[in-house]
């Protein structure tokens, strides 16, 4: 609700977006930290990888509102994990 409402309000909007971006911002590091120990492939780059796994949760958010019972979120969870191997 609140992305949709940002959209009304600037200030809204810049403080939603500002707060996302920290959250995916620390994604970035542990998944660095995380390169760096060498539990994820060196060939991956952690901005994308923070940056597919923030739209992962959004969107598996917004579905389970829709029919939390269809989700199948054991399986999408699965297979988002599946691309950091």
């Amino acid at each position: 609700v609140v992305v949709e409402v940002a959209n009304i309000d600037n200030n809204l909007r810049d403080s939603v977006q500002t707060r996302l971006l920290k959250i995916e911002q620390v994604f970035c590091n542990l998944l660095q930290q995380a390169i760096s120990l060498g539990q994820i492939s060196a060939s991956k780059d952690p901005g994308v990888l923070a940056s597919y796994v923030m739209n992962t949760i959004y969107g598996m958010r917004i579905r389970g509102k829709g029919d939390p019972y269809r989700l199948g979120g054991d399986n999408v969870v699965r297979t988002a994990l599946s691309v950091l191997n």
